[in-house]
Parts: C-alpha cells; structure tokens; sequence
C-alpha cells in the first residue's frame, strides 16, 4: 500500500532542483542512511532523459519509491545486467543501489524502489563498493 506521493516537474537542465527534492525528502522523513544510495540512483537515472522530466516519491510499505519519468523511450529494452553502452551502465549502477527496478510506460518510466526497515550490512557494504568500482569505471557484472 503506497501513500504521500510527492512530486516535482523540472527540466533536465535544472538537476539541482531533483537533487534538493531529494534531499528534503530523505530529510523529513528520517533516510540519512539511504540518502546516498537514493541521491546517486536518481541523480544517474535523471541524467539519461532530456527535456521535461517528472519526480515522484511515494512511501510504501516497508520503503520508499521513486519515479523518473520522460517524454522519451529512454528505458526501454535495456539489459541492465551486462556492460557496453553508457545507458546500460547507468542502469546498472541504478539497480545496483536501489532493492528494486521496473520500467514502466513503454520505457518512459523507471520506478526505482528502496526498502528502508533495515539494510544487512552486507548489502550496504555492496553497494558502497559497487559505487567505488563505478567511479573508477572496475564494474564488473554480478
């Protein structure tokens, strides 16, 4: 059951604008731990779309949710799961920090999900090196 759906409309020149709503989300509602893994899947999903971009959070049951959207066909057909081109790479990172992925709209749409009870210190410690390989350009696939 999803509830509090939050929403911002911003061009793709003005990621500032996502990355404040970002962080005024995680602040009220308590996601200091997450905010890294939240801003940088949402920050790298926003840069693959141009133009009119839209971003919306819901709470649900268990975490949060996140929707890009754009008016291109951006996520569609991509296979997040093997290297090559910088869009799948982009995914791949995206899916790496987030519990979850869907595209949705005909690729319009990434639905990026994030379970907030309690991350193991497993996955965390995962993602962190996940973003360290990223930013050296060592990813290697799972």
């Amino acid at each position: 059951m999803r509830t509090e759906i939050e929403k911002i409309n911003i061009l793709s020149t003005e990621v500032f604008k996502a990355e404040e709503f970002i962080e005024d989300i995680c602040s009220r509602n308590h996601l200091y731990n997450y905010f890294g893994s939240i801003s940088m899947a949402l920050s790298t999903a926003i840069s693959m779309l141009n133009g009119k971009i839209s971003v919306s959070f819901e709470k649900c049951v268990g975490g949060v949710v996140f929707s890009v959207s754009g008016k291109d066909e951006v996520f569609k057909d991509m296979d997040f799961e093997h290297l090559g081109e910088d869009t799948t790479n982009a995914l791949f990172l995206v899916d790496s920090l987030s519990d979850g992925i869907a595209i949705m709209d005909n690729g319009r749409t990434i639905e990026i999900s994030f379970l907030v009870n309690g991350i193991a210190p497993e996955l965390a410690m995962q993602r962190s090196e996940y973003l360290r390989q990223y930013s050296s350009k060592e990813v290697l696939v799972k």
